[in-house]
């Protein structure tokens, strides 16, 4: 009777070193893979939404592409990441909101069809492209992660 050996001792062996190495790092380097890899996969989300705006037929939603951004952030489920406007470009332009999510019309009470801050007063129709961002590139984006996480694990595989 013949024997093969698979490698599968040696096998146990790495998985078992690589699982310790994991567990050894330390939180704080833990959390800058994390944050660095979803920032990465991330960016496919801003692409998405800059190219949403750009293919608008409104040419005053352009100019909003410059006003996205990335932002990551850890609660008590892991880290999180945001793509879209920071609070400080919302309180300065609340256009981006009226255009992501609409506003119902209203009558002006008076000619001209501005409030008393000057506003333009009237319905206007959702431009979503935070939201359809992430509902046309949720399966690129994860698998973006995916291939990263494994990318980063290999590294730490090779190294011992």
């Amino acid at each position: 009777m013949e024997y093969m050996d698979f490698g599968l001792d040696e096998f146990q062996r790495k998985a078992a070193d690589l699982y310790e190495k994991f567990r050894e790092l330390d939180q704080k380097q833990q959390d800058r893979l994390a944050n660095d890899v979803i920032t990465e996969a991330a960016q496919i989300f801003l692409a998405e939404q800059k190219r949403l705006l750009a293919a608008s037929p409104n040419p005053a939603y352009h100019k909003f592409a410059e006003w996205l951004s990335v932002w990551t952030y850890k609660n008590k489920n892991g880290w999180r990441v945001q793509v879209g406007y920071t609070t400080e470009v919302i309180n300065e332009h609340i256009e981006v909101l009226i255009t992501e999510f609409g506003r119902p019309g209203a009558k002006g009470l008076k000619k001209g069809g501005k409030d008393t801050l000057g506003r333009k007063i009237g319905k206007v129709e959702p431009y979503s492209h935070i939201r359809a961002s992430m509902f046309l590139k949720k399966e690129e984006v994860m698998a973006e992660v995916q291939r990263r996480w494994e990318e980063e694990i290999l590294k730490v595989w090779n190294s011992t």
